[in-house]
């Protein structure tokens, strides 16, 4: 006659640990709260413009941009290595990947139809 003992199961989450897509993730994301950058847009009415926007928790951002028109509901989101920052209620968007310099680089676009290329260094330390 067999005796079965109780097997403990443990189950272990790896969703916040830094070596899992979702914990890489949650790092960047807190990596980026509280820093400020400088991005430099190239749009195709204005030609170069330049300003600094500042990654504020829960997805919050501060835009030093004089063109914003919106202030109080600029977003960001990192999903998937994609940094998206969306301005003037949601007329603008920008999508980033991050370089291999810690920089990034994309595209901005707006609800006319037009694309512009953007790029985006940190100018204070997280």
């Amino acid at each position: 006659m067999k005796v079965w003992t109780p097997l403990l199961v443990v189950t272990l989450t790896l969703a916040g640990c830094a070596h899992t897509p979702r914990g890489r993730e949650a790092a960047q994301i807190s990596a980026l709260t509280g820093t400020t950058w400088r991005l430099v847009a190239n749009l195709p009415d204005l030609g170069t413009v330049t300003y600094d926007v500042t990654f504020e928790p829960e997805g919050r951002l501060r835009s030093h941009s004089p063109r914003d028109t919106t202030p109080d509901d600029d977003r960001w989101a990192l999903d998937d290595e994609l940094l998206t920052i969306t301005m003037n209620d949601g007329r603008i968007r920008y999508e980033f990947e991050r370089l291999p310099d810690g920089s990034f680089a994309g595209g901005g676009f707006n609800q006319r139809g037009e694309r512009w290329g953007v790029t985006m260094s940190q100018v204070t330390p997280g």
